[in-house]
């Protein structure tokens, strides 16, 4: 079966709740147990069953990277501020590792 990340822009008011789908496209793996955004809206990244943390442009939703460093499924992934770079990523091989990416871009 194919599993597939939906994208939707919620909005929500007082009595009222609206909202779009964004996008829609197959995952790359068998599936993932967590999923964070930069505090910037910029990127995102996944917490794999594959022992993999993929990192995507959220604009475009396009695949940017994929980390390999854990033995087992990641469970979970923490951005740092923005300006840091720094992703953590936990697994069931008991775990953590910290990434540094590249910061936040100053425009």
């Amino acid at each position: 079966a194919t599993i597939r990340i939906t994208i939707f822009f919620v909005e929500l008011r007082v009595h009222n709740i609206s909202g779009a789908l964004i996008k829609e496209f197959d995952a790359l793996s068998g599936g993932f147990n967590d999923c964070e955004i930069r505090s910037d809206n910029r990127v995102f990244a996944t917490a794999g069953w594959d022992k993999r943390v993929r990192l995507f442009n959220a604009a475009r939703l396009e695949p940017l990277a994929v980390l390999r460093q854990h033995t087992e499924g990641v469970t979970s992934v923490a951005f740092a501020d923005a300006s840091t770079g720094l992703l953590a990523s936990a697994s069931e091989d008991s775990t953590v590792a910290l990434w540094r990416l590249y910061p936040r871009s100053k425009a």
